[in-house]
């Protein structure tokens, strides 16, 4: 692995010995990272665009939830 001056996750090189060689070869054919994102770098309107879609699907489920609650107890 190489030095890592900052000691930050999202910089780290993949494991030399995967666990299964079959994956391995398929992310590396496909392109996939290995790597965490780190959403700082991205450009604010995706950062925002991102946390917008988490937060309406954090909404929905809670609404889904409160609705059950609402039935159960009727």
């Amino acid at each position: 692995m190489k030095e890592n001056p900052n000691n930050d996750r999202f910089h780290e090189d993949p494991p030399t010995h995967p666990f299964n060689s079959a994956i391995y070869h398929y992310q590396k054919i496909a392109g996939m990272s290995f790597r965490l994102i780190n959403t700082k770098k991205l450009s604010k309107p995706i950062r925002w665009f991102g946390y917008f879609v988490i937060a309406c699907i954090l909404a929905g489920v809670s609404m889904l939830f409160a609705k059950l609650v609402f039935q159960f107890f009727k």
